[in-house]
């Protein structure tokens, strides 16, 4: 299992964190306005490690940040902190999972809300050293014709280069590389992020997930080559490791533990955490 940080050495990239941080209104507002480039008068509802299970034994997910503004429009925030290669069929699926959750029975599909997936991430995926991608459907023949389906995936990249960007974004873009505060709003997220690390209850909640995780584990090794013994070959004992962390990883999911940490916990990929806790217990 990775070794969990120490809680007063978490900061502002930590999911942990960045979860707690962004349920202040005024920090979770700014971070949408200066990525995208927007203003927005009001966040009407904020859920953070939010679950969409739309069926029993479908593949479900769970979102770092969910937010709803004023006029409706939805925006997923998720921070990033590890390599990785797909986001764009996560970010599809996470938007499509977005879409039928809020969609009533019965409406129009012109009744869909705009929304937009926002990685935050900590390396460059693309490569070609952009601070922001911005992606949206559009005719391949003729890129002037946009889809207008109003479903966009943004990626946030802070060590690309940051021409056309405004100080703020810049700012911003350097604490998410740095820690460095250069302005009133890189002031305010390290405040916050102090007094994350001063609230007792979730200190304690931190501390509890880490025991919990620990426990996971040895409970997933002891399992998982007692089944491989008992089957007597090495086949036996992949099932029966597979078998023991799909039953931790739902276990851990229902405790509310993120994907990141579950996925560290059992040594797996969030992929396939993703498809073990929608899977019913035994």
């Amino acid at each position: 299992m990775a070794r969990m940080k120490p809680y007063d050495e978490l900061e502002f990239v930590d999911d942990f964190v960045f979860c707690k941080v962004m349920r202040r209104e005024e920090i979770c507002k700014k971070v949408i306005e200066l990525i995208l480039g927007v203003k927005i008068k009001s966040i009407r509802t904020f859920d953070s490690q939010h679950a969409i299970e739309l069926t029993a034994n479908g593949k479900g997910v769970r979102l770092d940040v969910i937010v709803d503004d004023d006029e409706g429009t939805i925006y997923n925030i998720e921070m990033q902190t590890s390599p990785e290669n797909e986001y764009g069929k996560r970010s599809r699926y996470y938007q499509g999972m977005i879409d039928l959750e809020t969609m009533s029975r019965g409406c129009e599909y012109s009744e869909l809300r705009k929304c937009y997936v926002i990685f935050l991430c900590l390396t460059d995926p693309f490569r070609k050293y952009r601070a922001v991608y911005t992606f949206e459907n559009r005719c391949v023949e003729d890129l002037s014709i946009r889809l207008k389906d109003e479903a966009y995936k943004v990626v946030v990249n802070p060590f690309g280069r940051t021409e056309g960007c405004s100080e703020e974004l810049k700012s911003f873009l350097g604490y998410l590389r740095k820690k460095t505060i250069s302005d009133t709003f890189t002031q305010m997220l390290d405040d916050e992020v102090k007094n994350v690390r001063a609230h007792e209850e979730w200190r304690a909640e931190y501390m509890l997930m880490g025991i919990k995780l620990r426990e996971a584990e040895e409970k997933a090794k002891k399992e998982g080559l007692a089944e491989g013994l008992a089957e007597g070959r090495a086949e036996g004992h992949a099932e029966g490791m597979t078998e023991s962390k799909t039953e931790t990883a739902k276990r851990l999911a229902q405790m509310g533990l993120t994907i990141d940490q579950i996925a560290k916990a059992v040594d797996a990929s969030k992929e396939d955490v993703q498809e073990w806790i929608t899977m019913p217990l035994r």
